[in-house]
């Protein structure tokens, strides 16, 4: 008995030696830019050395660029209306080649608007397409104009060129018929190791694919999945608001990094937060490409948006301090 207890104890001690050590680092990020005039920012973008956040409540300029080297506001465009050069309900994604795409999800349009020519001081339209983007609320560019939509609805929730891909997430899906909003969250694409990541925001879930060589189709890699609390009423999933998932997320060279809030030292109830800014989460999640959690950073300050650009480690994020502001951060500091 004494040889099979120590036996336990050995193995248990191996165990623990072998659990994943996650960093918590309490971090001060440098303010870069204090002058964003917002009720709210709808999403912020890095593109090598700019800085592209949209304002969603405006009618007029929604769209503002910031040059990261001169901390300096370049020029912003995008109107809100039915006009020609107009859109009803815009979203954005980014080229390569320094372009802001704008897609409406309410009609079939899109535009590219160069920041290359609003450096100039021209007028950044490049040109405006028809273009199969209503009622996908997520569309991101891969690679000269190779998009991966996302319609929560669908079976399969993704689509790449005519290539839908994807899985279900909860047992017996078709018992309920509100998937287009329980499956909402975000999703990016790492050109340089062709990996696509989605989060959901209302409950905990990450998972990521890759793409295939010299093929259309997207395998799924891994998944998180955490404790989801649900019950199924008339048709429709009602998940308990009181946690979420990851509000936000980017793609740096080496890491995936989302906004959530740590409710082993946060334990805010969700459902109560609302438009209050200041109950917004102050921690950063930061997993490798193998899906380990390996930090959490606690900015001290409630998070909004983040962004990133896949050639080096560095987080950008509008935060609340006591207004909005943008702020930076090493990730390998």
């Amino acid at each position: 008995m004494k040889n099979l207890s120590l036996l336990f104890f050995c193995l248990l001690c191996v165990a623990c030696s072998q659990t994943p050590q996650i960093e918590h680092d309490f971090v001060e990020p440098t303010v870069i830019y204090n002058d964003i005039e917002s009720r709210m920012p709808g999403s912020l973008m890095i593109l090598n050395h700019y800085a592209i956040w949209s304002d969603p409540l405006s009618a007029d300029d929604q769209v503002h660029v910031i040059n990261l080297q001169t901390n300096q506001e370049i020029g912003k465009f995008l109107d809100i209306g039915n006009g020609p050069n107009e859109f009803v309900t815009p979203d954005y994604t980014l080229t390569s080649n320094n372009n802001v795409i704008v897609y409406d999800t309410s009609q079939d349009k899109m535009s590219f608007y160069s920041i290359d020519s609003l450096e100039k001081q021209k007028y950044p339209l490049v040109m405006t397409i028809k273009a199969e983007t209503q009622s996908y609320t997520r569309i991101i560019d891969t690679q000269g104009q190779n998009f991966v939509k996302f319609k929560p609805d669908n079976k399969y929730p993704f689509l790449y060129g005519q290539q839908p891909f994807g899985k279900c997430l909860f047992e017996k899906e078709e018992e309920f018929n509100n998937r287009f909003d329980v499956l909402q969250g975000n999703i990016a694409y790492n050109r340089d190791n062709q990996t696509f990541i989605y989060s959901a925001f209302d409950f905990p879930y990450i998972a990521a694919y890759k793409k295939e060589e010299q093929s259309d189709n997207f395998r799924l890699l891994w998944e998180r999945k955490g404790d989801i609390d649900y019950y199924v009423s008339e048709g429709k999933m009602i998940l308990d608001r009181t946690r979420m998932g990851a509000m936000e997320l980017a793609l740096t060279k080496d890491y995936i990094v989302t906004v959530q809030r740590d409710y082993q030292t946060d334990p805010t109830d969700e459902s109560r937060v609302g438009w209050d800014f200041s109950m917004l989460p102050q921690t950063l999640f930061v997993y490798d490409y193998q899906s380990n959690l390996k930090r959490i950073i606690d900015f001290k300050m409630p998070i909004l948006r983040i962004g990133s650009d896949i050639k080096n480690n560095t987080i950008y994020a509008i935060v609340v301090n006591p207004d909005f502001c943008l702020v930076k951060y090493d990730i390998l500091q």
